[in-house]
């Protein structure tokens, strides 16, 4: 089988759980997915910003789904 190759996060993939979704699409709402890809070599990603952006993306929440991150605010 021939590894699809995705340039930009508009290309749907052509495969999978997502299959018809775009990359934009899963970048949203699965991260993890397209690292998991890339990882796997299951599809070869072009364009490395959108396995770069995929890694933020997913470090940026928690398990839950929600963002976190340090707003400023120190306690003494």
């Amino acid at each position: 089988m021939t590894r699809q190759v995705i340039k930009r996060d508009s290309e749907k993939l052509a495969f999978g759980k997502w299959k018809d979704r775009t990359v934009k699409f899963v970048l949203e709402n699965d991260p993890q997915y397209i690292l998991w890809l890339d990882k796997e070599e299951i599809v070869e990603f072009d364009n490395e910003e959108i396995v770069h952006y995929a890694g933020r993306l997913y470090n940026s929440t928690d398990r839950y789904g929600d963002s976190w991150g340090w707003d400023g605010d120190v306690q003494d």
